[in-house]
């Protein structure tokens, strides 16, 4: 292919059947060699020409490396994600590298840099190009967690050449995102202004604004004793206190219900209502202010 191995031709002597071996101990840049040997004639031998040719392959060895900045994240957190690609100092040169990174579905992409070449998120490919031996290229990706869960991102790299070393082109990198929930509560009292032996309303509103999804949401509303009858779900609630739990409710869903309360009492009361759920475990409370009224009992007697 142009190369030549030797600078001056090689000049060897032997016997009549002897034979010249020669070792080249230097490095040989890849490609296609031809061997040209001759011999001029003499009272042995007329005279004699021979070739013989021979291919040397490239010693590509191609290593990725990929990390995060933490190991665990928050849904909504920024993820960092560094890919560097070593080309090994014994190999030869790798043309066209190319590394695929396909990010994980709980991850959207926001942006790229590298310091050869360039990241296409409609492709998922890293072109970086031509690399020397020796020498080390950074990709970093910007990307936001979007859902909870243990995800693993794999990357694997490849180029025109054989790599020798197969076993260490994919390389990975296992992160952790934990879900995030904000529960809101709200109580309301209709009417909330009675007297005593008249009915009031409680209707209880918990809400998720995510961004994760909640699980085994608690809610429990424990009614002051100056109220009784306590109606819930067309039951009298025993001890006046109504406990249970939602399975899930998802981003921006809510979980309405109401029940019914006879004031026995006069005075002005407070009914709090409270809930949490598997994610996060801190108690939102909220309350419902009822001023009952005595019953005035009047007889004029003249």
């Amino acid at each position: 292919d142009g190369n030549n191995i030797l600078a001056e031709p090689y000049e060897a002597y032997t016997n009549i059947t002897g034979e010249i071996r020669l070792t080249i101990k230097k490095p040989i840049k890849p490609g296609n060699y031809t061997v040209y040997a001759e011999h001029p004639e003499d009272w042995n031998y007329k005279y004699i020409t021979n070739s013989s040719k021979f291919r040397v392959l490239p010693n590509v060895d191609l290593i990725p490396n990929k990390t995060s900045d933490k190991n665990e994240y928050n849904v909504s957190d920024i993820v960092i994600w560094t890919i560097k690609v070593h080309s090994a100092a014994n190999g030869t040169n790798a043309t066209n590298v190319t590394l695929k990174d396909v990010l994980p579905s709980g991850f959207a992409f926001i942006n790229a840099t590298a310091t050869l070449g360039n990241y296409s998120d409609a492709t998922k490919l890293w072109t970086i190009g031509n690399m020397t031996n020796g020498t080390t290229e950074t990709l970093i990706i910007n990307s936001r967690a979007i859902n909870n869960g243990t995800y693993t991102n794999e990357v694997n790299v490849t180029c025109n050449e054989e790599d020798w070393n197969l076993t260490n082109n994919p390389s990975n990198r296992t992160v952790i995102v934990h879900p995030v929930v904000n529960l809101t509560i709200n109580k309301t009292a209709v009417p909330d202004h009675v007297r005593v032996n008249e009915t009031v309303t409680f209707t209880v509103n918990v809400t998720n604004n995510g961004p994760s999804n909640a699980t085994n949401v608690n809610i429990t509303d424990i009614v002051p004793e100056q109220f009784g009858n306590v109606v819930f779900n067309g039951s009298v609630v025993a001890n006046n206190v109504i406990s249970f739990i939602v399975n899930k409710l998802n981003v921006n869903e809510s979980y309405v219900f109401s029940f019914t309360a006879v004031a026995l009492v006069n005075g002005t009361w407070n009914n709090t209502a409270s809930t949490y759920c598997k994610e996060n475990e801190t108690v939102k409370k909220d309350n419902a202010t009822v001023i009952v009224d005595p019953i005035a009992d009047l007889e004029v007697n003249k």
